[in-house]
């Protein structure tokens, strides 16, 4: 699946995102998948793309439109290694860049603005907690080990 290359919001190009489009014409939900630490690369540490892409397939699959967006890059920061340094300083620039993700999101065409999720690993993980306030009506969290396994593949090794 080749997901569609966005800037977030539109004619900024500080930002961008790959999102992966449903096929139907309902309206339905998108789930922002935000990446950890590492960046959006695999590396030595763990293979974190084919894994977000693996996410957003299978969202995908299932009805749900999906948005990976690069928020590092709203502070130019590399995808070469853990941005452990970089925390401390450059955190509220990427939080409002999730911001921004999720406001546009609620503007593509085919998603119901009212059914926006987020899902963040590592690091992405803490900052879908600063997004909450950000979302309508959240209904949940659910926090996973950052190797813990997708669910639908905890149930088809149970199967």
């Amino acid at each position: 699946m080749i997901p569609e290359k966005i800037d977030i919001p539109p004619g900024t190009p500080a930002v961008t995102g790959e999102l992966y489009k449903p096929t139907g014409t309902a309206k339905t939900g998108l789930v922002v998948l935000v990446y950890g630490t590492d960046g959006y690369v695999d590396n030595v540490h763990g293979p974190w793309k084919t894994m977000m892409r693996g996410y957003a397939e299978e969202l995908v699959a299932r009805g749900f439109f999906a948005l990976i967006p690069d928020y590092f890059a709203r502070t130019n920061s590399k995808h070469d290694g853990p941005a452990i340094d970089d925390i401390a300083t450059k955190r509220p620039d990427w939080a409002t860049a999730l911001v921004e993700t999720v406001t546009h999101a609620r503007t593509l065409a085919g998603v119901d603005p009212s059914r926006i999720g987020v899902l963040g690993f590592s690091l992405g993980g803490y900052l879908c907690f600063v997004l909450r306030p950000n979302l309508r009506r959240p209904r949940r969290a659910w926090p996973r080990p950052c190797c813990a396994a997708p669910p639908w593949q905890e149930r088809q090794a149970a199967d």
